[in-house]
C-alpha cells in the first residue's frame, strides 16, 4: 500500500523513529446501499471520524476493520479496495501510528453499534452519521484545528483517507 502523508509536526527525527514503538491501526470508508458513507460523530466535542481502531493481536489489518465495523457503526462489511497508508509520529507517545485505509460495503442490515468498555469517551458519546462522501468530506473540513496536536491529526488522517477514496471511487 502506497503512504498518502506523514504527519510529523513534531519534526521527529530517523534517529528518534528507531526507539518509537510501532502501533498498527485501520479506518474505513463504508458504503451503504444507497451509496452513503458512515461516520462517527462524537456530540459533545462537534467531532467527526471514519469507524476503525487498532490492530489486534492475531489479526491483520483486514481483520481489524471488519471487526471495528463491526464494533463501531454495527455493520457486517466487504472490502473493496484499499486507499493507502497515513503515518503518524507522535513524539509524547514515543509513537508511529500507522492507519491502513480501506474502501467497504455493508453486507446484510445495518445494527447498533457494540461498544465493548475499551472505547475512549468521545467514542461512547459517538452516533453514526450516514452521508454522501461529499458531505463527509465537507464536516470534516469544517471541524475547528484541534488544541491538541494528535486530535489534529486524526482529523487530517481521516480528511486524507476520504479525499483518496473520492479520487478512487470518480
Amino acid at each position: 500500500m502506497e503512504i498518502l502523508g506523514i504527519f510529523n509536526d513534531e519534526n521527529v527525527s530517523t534517529e528518534e523513529l528507531k526507539n518509537f514503538r510501532h502501533r498498527q491501526a485501520v479506518r474505513g470508508v463504508i458504503f451503504d446501499s444507497e451509496n452513503n458513507i458512515a461516520i462517527l460523530h462524537a456530540i459533545h466535542q462537534e467531532y467527526y471520524g471514519l469507524p476503525g481502531g487498532g490492530v489486534e493481536a492475531k489479526e491483520d489489518d483486514q481483520k481489524a476493520i471488519k471487526r471495528e465495523c463491526r464494533e463501531e457503526i454495527g455493520c457486517d462489511i466487504k472490502i473493496i479496495s484499499s486507499i493507502g497508508i497515513a503515518l503518524e509520529y507522535r513524539k509524547k507517545d514515543n509513537l508511529i501510528n500507522q492507519s491502513y485505509g480501506y474502501i467497504g460495503s455493508v453486507i446484510g442490515e445495518k445494527n447498533d453499534p457494540i461498544f465493548l468498555g475499551d472505547e475512549d469517551e468521545a467514542e461512547k458519546n459517538s452516533v453514526v452519521v450516514w452521508v454522501p462522501i461529499k458531505k463527509a468530506i465537507e464536516l470534516m473540513k469544517a471541524i475547528e484545528i484541534q488544541e491538541n496536536l494528535y486530535a489534529q491529526y486524526c482529523v487530517s488522517r481521516d480528511l486524507l483517507f476520504l479525499e483518496r477514496a473520492q479520487k478512487i471511487l470518480s
